[in-house]
This record gives structure tokens, sequence and C-alpha cells, in this order.
């Protein structure tokens, strides 16, 4: 069975600052530089692109029917843990900690704030991207009790997260910090009824490499 990490969520800089960035923490050279214009294009046009329908606001996570099966319950499950690490940027450079409510809960939710005032008041400057590859197995369950009780409510997700580009710096300057590259993470998630979405309530970083 993987041991889990309980203090994968803490981290320190180059200058001794004990900072808490949320679930993860790694930071690998810099990323990918921005592409220039193409030379049919003119220097004073910009190009924008065209949103397509699976375009989605990283700071709203997605939404799901209530599950109704294993099946279901699992897949969903993964498709929240992989919206999250996709947003993960996007909500650490937002800095609100209102928009943490809509992906976290519990224990989570707390570290998750704590991690993005420690982001605000150090001035860190968080950009790049995180991707989640999530396992196949996924280990469901019910989620409470009585009248509010869900069949497939709960859900234990576990997969790979790549922070090869995820870039923080301070002052200019690019921290470096323990973890680099990927790693074996923990997801517990629970079916919110109200808002239809599944909220991580813990994560842990595995021991291991992936």
């Amino acid at each position: 069975m993987e041991r889990r990490t309980r203090n994968s969520t803490r981290w320190i800089t180059a200058s001794a600052l004990a900072l808490a960035l949320p679930l993860l923490a790694a930071c690998t050279g810099d990323t990918d530089p921005t592409q220039s214009p193409s030379a049919t294009t003119p220097p004073s046009e910009s190009i924008t692109a065209t949103p397509t329908e699976t375009e989605r606001d990283p700071l709203t996570p997605p939404t799901f029917e209530t599950p109704t099966t294993e099946e279901q319950a699992a897949k969903d499950a993964k498709d929240a843990a992989t919206a999250y690490n996709e947003s993960q940027v996007a909500i650490e450079q937002a800095g609100k900690s209102s928009v943490l409510e809509l992906y976290f809960g519990g224990e989570a939710l707390t570290e998750a704030k704590q991690s993005l005032e420690n982001i605000v008041q150090y001035d860190l400057d968080v950009q790049g991207e995180v991707s989640f590859d999530p396992n196949e197995s996924v280990t469901v369950s019910a989620r409470g009790t009585g009248d509010s009780a869900i069949e497939f409510g709960s859900a234990t997700v576990t997969g790979c997260v790549d922070l090869s580009g995820y870039d923080v710096r301070q002052d200019g300057k690019q921290l470096e910090v323990p973890g680099n590259g990927k790693h074996p993470r923990l997801y517990d998630l629970s079916f919110d009824q109200e808002s239809q979405t599944w909220l991580i309530m813990s994560t842990y970083q595995m021991e291991g490499t992936c």
C-alpha cells in the first residue's frame, strides 16, 4: 500500500521563507517563451484566439450530475481532480480565496487558503501550467447518512501530477524548490449536491515516482 506524505503541501524558497502552495510544490526551468507572430501577420496586428466549446473558465469548476453509478462517480471525480490541476496557476494568479471554496472543502480548503495567503503576502509570480494524469482505478463509496446520503458520493483518486511547466518567481528570481518534475498524488473528493461539483476534501503527495 502506498504511504502518504502529510507535509507535502509545504516548501521553502531559496531565501528560507516557509511558503505553502496549494497542494503542489515545485518549479523547474522557464516556461515556454511566447510565440512571435507569423511572418504573414503584420506586427501591428494582434492575434486573438477564438474560444472553443471545450474551453472552461479556470476560476469556475466543472459541474456534474448527481452520481448514480460507481462508474459515473469514478469518471467525474477524475475529471474534477484533473480540472483543478489545470486551473491551479490561474487560481493562484487571481489570488481570491473565494475561488478556492468552489474547488475545496474540509481540511484541504483550510490549507489552500493559507497557501494562497502566502502567495499574496510574499508577492509571488506564478506562471506556466500544471497537469494531472489520473490512474484508472478509483475507490468510490457512500457520502453522508439518512436523507442526505449519496450512495456514490465519495471518491479517492490517485495519479501523476506534472509540475515540469510550473514556474514561481519572487522579485524576478525563479524559486528553487524540492519535488521538481512529476510525483504521485492522492485526492479525496466529495460530491456537493448544492453546487453539483466534486470538492477536494483532502490531498496528499504519495511516496514514489511516476
